[in-house]
């Protein structure tokens, strides 16, 4: 995978085919809410 994809820790991120992007959040402390550490400015 590519660097530009390691300023989001809380994603984990997968090529399973040519042209896509599988995105799983990767926060189960919690519950994968989405905060700041997923959405770097």
């Amino acid at each position: 995978m590519s660097d530009r994809y390691t300023a989001y820790p809380a994603l984990s991120l997968e090529r399973p085919a040519d042209g896509i992007l599988k995105i799983t959040f990767n926060k189960p402390e919690s519950f994968n809410s989405v905060d700041a550490e997923a959405q770097p400015s």
